[in-house]
This record gives C-alpha cells, sequence and structure tokens, in this order.
C-alpha cells in the first residue's frame, strides 16, 4: 500500500487512529485517551524546545514506515509520540507522513478498552520491526 492510500483511508476515517501492518487497523479516539495524548505530545516537544530542538518529535499524525514484509506487505506504525535523534534524520524527507526512521523514544498511550496482551503485542511488533534495523538498548515493561 502506497502513502497516497493509506492517507486517503486516513483522510476518510478524519478522528480515529489508522496504523497499516498485514491489516488495516482503524481506531477510533477516546476523549480520555486523546487528553492523555496530548499532554504526552506536549511534554515531549516542550523538552524538545528546551534542549534546542535536536532531531524530530513527532506525534501520532506521522508514521514510522517499516518498508514491506516477507509478503510484501507495508508496515507503518504510528505510535502516539516518539523521538527521533539528530543522528537519525540524516534521511528525513520534508512532506512524506511516513519516514524510515529509527526512533530514540516511542511512546504508546494503551486505549480504555485494551488488555495488557493486546497492548504488549502491539508493542512487541513495533519494537521487532525496530530491533530489527538495529540493536537499540530496550527495556520494556
Amino acid at each position: 500500500m502506497d502513502d497516497s492510500s493509506v492517507i486517503e483511508i486516513s483522510e476518510k476515517y478524519q478522528g480515529c487512529k489508522v496504523e497499516v501492518s498485514d491489516k488495516i487497523a482503524i481506531m477510533r479516539r477516546d476523549d480520555s485517551a486523546s487528553a492523555i495524548n496530548s499532554s504526552i505530545y506536549y511534554h515531549l516537544y516542550k523538552w524538545w524546545l528546551d534542549n534546542g530542538k535536536p532531531g524530530k518529535v513527532r506525534g501520532p499524525d506521522a508514521g514510522i514506515d517499516f518498508g514491506y514484509n516477507e509478503n510484501g506487505e507495508r508496515i507503518i506504525y504510528s505510535p502516539d509520540s516518539f523521538w527521533v535523534a539528530p543522528s537519525q534524520i540524516q534521511n528525513y524527507v520534508p512532506d512524506v507522513a511516513f519516514q524510515q526512521w529509527l526512533p530514540a523514544f516511542v511512546i504508546e498511550v494503551g486505549s480504555p478498552g485494551q488488555t495488557l496482551q493486546q497492548q504488549r503485542k502491539k508493542m512487541e511488533f513495533c519494537l521487532g520491526g525496530l530491533l530489527s534495523r538495529q540493536q537499540p538498548l530496550v527495556i520494556p515493561f
């Protein structure tokens, strides 16, 4: 699936979070989760400003492009917030929603109806994609 197809789906389901892996997931935004996400993004963005704007800070409107899996399916993940270190942004392409980055820091907020097992599976998927590119120190909890 190309960027324009993902963007078209995102526009069709405005207000929802759209993720693409072996299937397309369209999740309704929850007001309480939205408030938490906004607060987390605000604090990460403030840290970024206070520290001289190193790298890039992004929210759920941006995505990490993992490329294609062995079945030829494109995998895109949009965490609630993430930070990409300056050393990782040399391939940055302006005005492209889904970048092939290796974030140094990823935040994913669980939805109220999401079980811990569902959240863990989602994070293992994301971490698996990140770890397949490099071997950073990861401490899952």
